[in-house]
C-alpha cells in the first residue's frame, strides 16, 4: 500500500503542487519582507522629517496668535493696575462708579 500511495500518479501530482505552493509562498514572503524594509526606513525618515516641520510650525503659530494676544493683554492689566494705584483711596472710596 505504501509503494502504491507514494507511485500513484494523484497523489504524486499533488505532492508536487503543494511544494511548488509552498516555494513560491516563500518567495513572496521573501519579496514582501524586503520590500518592507527597504521601504520602512524610507518611510520612518520621512515621518522624522514631517513631524520636525510640523512642530515648528506649531512653534511659531503659538508664538504669532497666542503668544502677542497674552502680551498685549499683559500690557493692558499694567496698565490698568498703575491706573487704579495712581486714584488716591480717598477718591476711589468716594466714587461707586470706579468700585465697580
Amino acid at each position: 500500500m505504501l509503494i502504491e500511495a507514494t507511485t500513484n500518479t494523484y497523489i504524486t501530482t499533488f505532492i508536487s503542487l503543494s511544494q511548488d505552493i509552498i516555494g513560491h509562498i516563500n518567495v513572496i514572503n521573501e519579496i514582501g519582507s524586503d520590500y518592507l524594509i527597504q521601504n520602512a526606513e524610507f518611510y520612518s525618515n520621512l515621518t522624522l522629517f514631517v513631524h520636525c516641520i510640523f512642530s515648528i510650525f506649531i512653534f511659531i503659530t503659538f508664538f504669532i496668535f497666542v503668544s502677542r494676544t497674552i502680551k498685549k493683554q499683559l500690557c493692558v492689566m499694567d496698565v490698568l493696575v498703575n491706573v487704579m494705584f495712581s486714584i488716591p483711596s480717598s477718591l476711589y472710596n468716594q466714587s461707586p462708579k470706579i468700585k465697580e
